[in-house]
C-alpha cells in the first residue's frame, strides 16, 4: 500500500493574521492524506485529514499547529463534507463490489455444480484435482478435465484429458483457446462411475467444479455441432431420417418432440443404419419414445444397442455391456462371442 496527498481549495477567510506580513486574508485549503494500491488516482481509505492557510498577500503558509482548536474544528467541517471524505473509500468501495460480484459467481457456480452433478447429461465438463483421485503423479501433474460422453442408467461414462495441467486456471483456458477440440486432446480409454461415485468425489473436492455448454457453447468456443445443422436433405434414408430425429431432439420448444424423433430414429434402423439404431436404442433406454415422462424399456434398448453393435457401433457394444452386466439373465460372454462370429473386432477399453 502507498500513499498520497490531495488539496481541498476552500473559501477565504479573515480571522487569522499574517506573521509575516500582516495581512488578514488566507485562503483556507484541505490536505487529505489517503492510501492507494497501484493507481494513485484511485484512492482507497483516508489517512490523515489537516488544513493549512496560505496568505493572500505574500503566499506564506500557516500550519494546522499553529492555529486554535476552535478555528481547526470550523476549517475542517467547511473543508471536509461528507462527499469529500467517501469519494477518498472509492478504491475500497470498488474492491468491495468486485468481491461481492466474485463471491456471487462462486456461488452460482457452486449451486450449477450440485445441479449438474445429479442431472448429468452428455458434454458436461468435470474439473478435477487429479491428485485426490491417483497416486504416483509427477509433482506438476495436479488438475485434469473430464467430459461426459455417455450415460447408461445410472453410469456416467468419461474420458479424461490427455494432459494432466499445474494450475487449476488452464483447465479453463484449454478450452477457452480451444484446445479441446483438438482430436487427441482427451484420451481414448472411458472411464464408469455412479452417480453415488459422482457424489463421493464432489463431497471430497476432487470435482472443483462442473460446467455445462448451453446451446452447444461454453467459454466462447462451440463445443458441439447442433443437430439442425446436420445434412437432412443427404439421399440416403437411414442417416436422413437420423439427422431428422437429432433434429427433434434438440427442438424442445416443440410439443412432442421425444416422439417425433423416436419415430424418425426408428425409420432409420429399419433401414439399417448404425446410428439410428443406436439413437433408438437411447430413446428406449430414456423412456422418452413414450413421451417427457415415459418409462424405460431395457428390454428393446438392448435388442437394438444390440443390432447397431454388429456394424460395429464401438459405443453401441460398450452401452450393451454396462446394461447387460446389470441383469442377471444377460450373459455378456455370449454377447462378445457373437460379435467375434460376426468378424467384430473387439477392442473395448
Amino acid at each position: 500500500m502507498e500513499y498520497s496527498e490531495s488539496i481541498i481549495y476552500g473559501n477565504k477567510t479573515e480571522k487569522v493574521t499574517c506573521q509575516r506580513c500582516g495581512a488578514n486574508e488566507h485562503k483556507v485549503n484541505g490536505i487529505i492524506k489517503y492510501a492507494y494500491f497501484l493507481l494513485a488516482f484511485i484512492s482507497f481509505y483516508p489517512v490523515k485529514k489537516t488544513v493549512q492557510l496560505e496568505c493572500t498577500g505574500c503566499l506564506q503558509l500557516t500550519e494546522e499547529d499553529e492555529l486554535s482548536q476552535p478555528l481547526i474544528q470550523e476549517f475542517k467541517k467547511s473543508l471536509f463534507s461528507f462527499y469529500v471524505i467517501a469519494t477518498k473509500f472509492i478504491g475500497l468501495f470498488l474492491l468491495l463490489a468486485m468481491l461481492g460480484f466474485w463471491y456471487a459467481d462462486i456461488r452460482q457456480e457452486n449451486q450449477q455444480t450440485e445441479l449438474y452433478l445429479v442431472a448429468p447429461k452428455v458434454d458436461d465438463f468435470y474439473f478435477l484435482d487429479y491428485r485426490l483421485m491417483a497416486d504416483n503423479l509427477r509433482p506438476n501433474e495436479k488438475y485434469r478435465l473430464a467430459k461426459v460422453v455417455d450415460i447408461t442408467g445410472d453410469v456416467i461414462s468419461v474420458v479424461y484429458s490427455s494432459a494432466i495441467y499445474s494450475r487449476a486456471s488452464l483447465l479453463t483456458s484449454s478450452i477457452k483457446s480451444g484446445q479441446i477440440l483438438a482430436g487427441k486432446f482427451f484420451s481414448a480409454k472411458r472411464y464408469d462411475f455412479t452417480l453415488d461415485n459422482l457424489k463421493s468425489l464432489r463431497n471430497d473436492k476432487a470435482i472443483l467444479k462442473i460446467k455445462r455448454p448451453i446451446d452447444h457453447w461454453l467459454y466462447g468456443i462451440l463445443i458441439t455441432k447442433p443437430a439442425s445443422s446436420r445434412n437432412t436433405n443427404t439421399v440416403e434414408l437411414g442417416p436422413r431420417h437420423n439427422n431428422i430425429g437429432l433434429a427433434f431432439q434438440e427442438a424442445t420448444y416443440l410439443k412432442d418432440n421425444f416422439k417425433s424423433a423416436f419415430n424418425e430414429f426408428l425409420l432409420s434402423a429399419e433401414h439399417d443404419y448404425a446410428y439410428g439404431k443406436y439413437n433408438l436404442a437411447n430413446s428406449y433406454l430414456s423412456g422418452k419414445y413414450q413421451g417427457k415422462n415415459g418409462k424405460p424399456n431395457v428390454e428393446k434398448a438392448l435388442y437394438w444397442f444390440k443390432q447397431a453393435s454388429f456394424h460395429p457401433n464401438k459405443s453401441a457394444i460398450e452401452k450393451y455391456t454396462i446394461l447387460c452386466r446389470k441383469i442377471d439373465s444377460c450373459d455378456i460372454g455370449k454377447f462378445y462371442q457373437e460379435l467375434l462370429d460376426a468378424g467384430v473386432n473387439l477392442q473395448l477399453n
